[in-house]
């Protein structure tokens, strides 16, 4: 864990993160953009409305659902965005069946049997694609088994595979950039 070299030293992100570098920022003043050259903050405009921040903002569009499932990529915080999310649904009274995706995962060992074959030679950078599906990471039936609830107000999917359930409903992806989840696996708070 970085010790005082960081930035962002001493914050709650060095529990998460190993890395020099500041989090992007949410919000970019105009004075931080530049006017020629390269841009360090692209953006492009998807007009008023269309994007919300927070947790409140997320459950507030969930709750006009009544299935969604929430698909990720790794390094994200699942077990956060449960549990804040939940303690918004908790503060509206509003009931909520969670199907955790994680749940019906295989286990290490077997998955890492069924990678083996792609990683090449030991201590090898090279390998080959891989033929896997992201359902072949599931345990078989646990999937099927993921039943929407008719007596929960809500029903939410939750981690990577969600997708993979033919519930009828919105699919909400969450997504971390690349460099994020370097700074998260140095830290060891994600892994593959």
């Amino acid at each position: 864990m970085n010790t005082g070299t960081s930035k962002n030293a001493g914050t709650d992100v060095n529990r998460w993160r190993l890395s020099d570098e500041n989090i992007l920022p949410q919000n970019i003043k105009n004075n931080q953009r530049k006017s020629t050259g390269y841009e360090i903050y692209p953006s492009k405009s998807v007009g008023a409305g269309k994007i919300h921040t927070g947790y409140a903002s997320l459950a507030n569009w969930i709750i006009d659902h009544k299935n969604v499932r929430i698909e990720g990529y790794i390094g994200i915080f699942w077990e956060t965005v449960k549990t804040s999310l939940d303690a918004e649904f908790k503060s509206r009274k509003i009931a909520v069946k969670w199907t955790v995706l994680e749940e019906a995962l295989k286990s290490a060992a077997d998955i890492q049997l069924m990678v083996d074959p792609f990683l090449g030679e030991s201590g090898s950078v090279w390998g080959r694609k891989a033929t896997l599906d992201l359902a072949d990471f599931f345990e078989n039936g646990k999937l099927a088994s993921m039943d929407i609830s008719q007596e929960a107000d809500l029903n939410i999917a939750i981690g990577i595979g969600a997708s993979l359930l033919p519930w009828d409903g919105p699919i909400i992806y969450l997504d971390i950039p690349k460099n994020e989840i370097q700074y998260r696996s140095r830290a060891g708070t994600c892994s593959n």
